[in-house]
């Protein structure tokens, strides 16, 4: 039923924890796909060490996590993929937890749940999954789920394109959002089920890459999304949130003055125009640095931005 699509790179203190919490799943119906984007530590050799006839163990060069989750589905031979990433981990009935969703909501494209940065809050709940239609009005924040918390039908990416390669942040957003904009809605449970691993100072996360590299470089473009591929419910709604994601997220590049051209650039086709955020954005560069390299200034500069977009009427 699951193909478990895992990217690899350089995740060696990790990966044999992450295989083994898919091997240990009370719901059995599953393969593994590991792809091994060029490390350097021995990572691959463990997982060859492991000589299990459901694990297809790849190995290519280094072309980053998008060109390897694409590799992974392109080889998949279930209709339903599960991203996992290599030093996450999964709570034994998570499968279990997924497939439940699935039955109770089958007509959306994408099921998630959510998840925990602590190791005793990994759990399955008596929550149940809901439909939720609004997704684009429920959480402009994008906090509910992230990448190992997803599960997607196989026929989206035979349909639609996977991980754009030329994205190096925010590439798992942009499939979750075209996602949602096709199928009408997303299929979710509160439950926390998946670890999200923090500990590896390796992790995409803490990787810098540059603005025009990011989702915030694209969203807004007229040619992102097409209007005949969003489900017409969706569409205002999206057109709110991409304005309000990106205004919330274009912050954190602000202090890096090589990106201050392209900061104005996404800045100028924002459609609809939040005042008192503008405001941020035309504070003295100096200033502006100040604030956001002293981790107070930072997180109240951040407050205030968040709150004026959820109480602003986009």
């Amino acid at each position: 039923m699951f193909s478990v699509i895992i990217p690899l790179f350089n995740k060696s203190n990790y990966i044999l924890r992450t295989i083994e919490s898919v091997q240990k799943q009370s719901f059995q119906d599953w393969e593994i796909i590991v792809i091994d984007d060029g490390s350097t530590d021995d990572g691959y050799e463990k997982i060859l060490s492991l000589n299990s006839k459901r694990i297809t163990l790849l190995k290519k060069e280094n072309t980053g996590v998008s060109a390897s989750r694409n590799l992974g589905i392109s080889k998949a031979q279930f209709p339903y993929i599960a991203f996992l990433d290599a030093d996450d981990y999964w709570h034994e009935d998570y499968l279990k937890l997924m497939k439940k969703g699935i039955e109770l909501i089958p007509n959306t494209l994408i099921w998630a749940s959510s998840f925990t940065k602590e190791l005793t809050g990994v759990n399955v709940s008596t929550k149940d999954f809901e439909k939720i239609d609004n997704y684009f009005q429920k959480d402009f924040r994008n906090t509910l789920f992230f990448t190992s918390s997803v599960i997607m039908k196989k026929k989206f990416f035979e349909n639609h394109p996977g991980f754009k390669s030329h994205l190096k942040r925010g590439e798992d957003l942009d499939v979750w959002f075209r996602a949602i904009c096709l199928g009408g809605n997303l299929a979710y449970c509160k439950s926390s089920p998946v670890y999200y691993e923090r500990g590896d100072s390796t992790g995409a996360t803490k990787t810098s890459f540059p603005l025009k590299a990011s989702l915030l470089s694209h969203i807004l473009r007229d040619d992102y999304l097409l209007s005949h591929e969003i489900e017409p419910s969706q569409y205002e709604k999206f057109e709110n949130f991409k304005n309000k994601f990106v205004y919330l997220n274009l912050i954190k590049y602000a202090s890096n003055p090589e990106n201050n051209k392209e900061i104005t650039n996404i800045l100028n086709q924002i459609t609809k125009k939040n005042y008192w955020v503008d405001l941020v954005y035309k504070l003295p560069y100096k200033f502006l640095i100040l604030i956001l390299n002293n981790k107070r200034g930072s997180r109240l500069l951040n407050r205030y931005i968040s709150y004026n977009l959820k109480i602003s009427i986009f």
